[in-house]
């Protein structure tokens, strides 16, 4: 049960994680385009 709760947690973090890099692999990319 806990280690079930656990993948489930850490899938959650790696989720957000990649979005947060996607989000500022996309704002990187803004800035070039802009210069």
């Amino acid at each position: 049960m806990t280690f079930i709760f656990f993948a489930y947690f850490l899938k959650n973090v790696l989720t957000i994680f990649l979005v947060l890099l996607y989000n500022t692999n996309n704002k990187t990319i803004d800035c070039f385009k802009t210069e």
